[in-house]
């Protein structure tokens, strides 16, 4: 039995074809059909209740972080200006911001902390305070000890 190469042809490119198909629906479906069962777990008794104390724990989390933040802030003098070294009063200025490595500008705002009296550029001290409160040099803590430990950041 001879078959024209012309329907083995047409019979491997449908073959082909239901191939792609179930393929593309599986990718498809198969993200609703999971997606679907989360929205019902609650429903089913799923464990609705630590994703809920997940999400309230990330939540505390980011507010306890905004606090120190804006105590580490409280602690430090107002921006100043920069000034080059020639004019300034006292501050042993070298070189420039060590957080983005880029040099002081004259006029530029920047932060002096006054522990350590190691300098920033302001906008790049205030990003490092929203995540830590120490000095990014020193490391020396910008919150008094009992502020600093007066809202610790749960772990898990």
């Amino acid at each position: 039995m001879d078959l024209d190469p012309i329907i083995i042809g047409y019979y491997c490119l449908l073959c082909f074809l239901i191939i792609l198909l179930v393929l593309l629906l599986w990718d498809w479906l198969f993200p609703l059909f999971i997606r679907s069962r989360r929205i019902h777990e609650p429903e089913l008794g799923g464990s609705s209740d630590s994703e809920q104390d997940d999400i309230e724990a990330r939540v505390q989390v980011k507010r306890l972080s905004q606090t120190r933040f804006h105590l580490a802030l409280e602690q430090l003098p107002p921006p100043t200006n920069y000034r080059s070294r020639s004019s300034s009063q006292g501050t042993s200025i070298y070189g420039g911001c060590p957080i983005c490595l880029e040099d002081f500008e004259e006029g530029e705002s920047c932060q002096v902390i006054p522990e350590c009296n190691h300098i920033f550029h302001w906008p790049c001290i205030e990003e490092w305070l929203m995540e830590n409160q120490t000095c990014p040099v020193c490391r020396r803590l910008l919150l008094p000890r009992k502020e600093a430990y007066k809202f610790p950041i749960p772990s898990y």
